[in-house]
């Protein structure tokens, strides 16, 4: 898999993560705290794997070492001059 999440994305993500698995976990079970505490574990989840799908299938990325890799070149075809 390819990283594509960042060192401050994935703190954001395991900080809004946990808030929702929190406030999602001290309500009344409703669809509305079963829907916050799966969104907090896939930010949970996508922030310890390093890897996010949506970024994936967006072309996006913020992992700065994924942004400063060097990019294939294709080889260069040499023309030769004749003297």
């Amino acid at each position: 898999m390819i990283k594509n999440i960042g060192k401050i994305d994935g703190i954001i993500r395991v900080i809004v993560g946990l808030v929702l698995i929190y406030f999602g976990g001290i309500q009344n079970i409703s669809v509305l705290s079963v829907i916050m505490m799966v969104v907090g574990v896939i930010l949970v989840i996508t922030a310890i794997t390093g890897s996010c799908m949506v970024y994936k299938l967006l072309g996006i990325s913020t992992n700065k070492k994924e942004l400063t890799a060097p990019i294939m070149q294709q080889p260069q075809q040499q023309t030769q001059e004749k003297i």
